[in-house]
């Protein structure tokens, strides 16, 4: 009996434990996986579409981060259109994308200041007060989906980790103390920001936002 308990015990003592990396990152065993069913055949495409998009909660993601992408690039041919326009005027007229202001976070941070302080939306980017406003109500509600599901970054940097995992078989794994100072950077930039603004008063907030720099930022941009 001794001698089965000391062999189990060097058996255990010689396996290899899996790194944190492949404990995160371990496969579901097959029986275990939940089985995927597919569309009758007898469906058109887009009832085929349809239904995926009711079973299979990856694609209907896929789905939407792809359509914001195609509206990103759409708004940015509009814009584009609309500064050769304003800079040569022989083209016919290209009104302004009012999706671009979702670009200008600090000058959406500024105009939601300046809405909170005096209750009055300013007149010179008015979307981005909005889409601001929405992407933080999206973000206290449902935490990452913005990121995860709609944000145009977020998809980019999701296909470049698959595009890498692809081609090398696996994704560079930073360590902590390289992970965490990085993943602060954002932080410390909201911080840097936020320092300036929320000292700021209502005719200081004013001078910016009827500044020519944030008339123009988005064009700048």
């Amino acid at each position: 009996m001794n001698d089965l308990i000391g062999l189990q015990s060097n058996r255990i003592a010689h396996e290899r434990i899996p790194t944190p990396h492949e404990q995160r990152n371990r496969k579901i065993p097959v029986d275990l996986r939940r089985r995927r069913s597919s569309p009758a055949s007898g469906m058109s495409l887009v009832q085929r579409v349809v239904w995926r998009m009711k079973n299979d909660l990856q694609f209907l993601r896929t789905s939407v981060q792809a359509s914001f992408v195609l509206l990103c690039i759409w708004i940015g041919i509009e814009f584009h259109l609309f500064v050769q326009w304003g800079m040569l005027q022989e083209t016919a007229f290209v009104s302004r994308p009012p999706g671009v202001e979702g670009f200008l976070p600090i000058s959406s941070l500024i105009s939601l200041k300046y809405w909170l302080e005096t209750g009055v939306v300013n007149y010179i980017h008015q979307a981005g007060l909005f889409i601001f406003v929405a992407i933080l109500v999206l973000s206290i509600a449902l935490k990452k989906a913005f990121c995860s599901w709609i944000c145009p970054i977020g998809t980019l940097s999701e296909f470049l980790w698959m595009l890498g995992d692809k081609l090398f078989g696996r994704n560079l794994q930073l360590t902590k103390w390289l992970d965490h100072p990085l993943r602060s950077l954002k932080y410390l930039l909201l911080l840097f920001f936020l320092y300036f603004i929320l000292p700021m008063d209502v005719s200081l907030l004013k001078v910016f936002i009827e500044s020519p720099y944030n008339r123009m930022a988005d064009v700048k941009m």
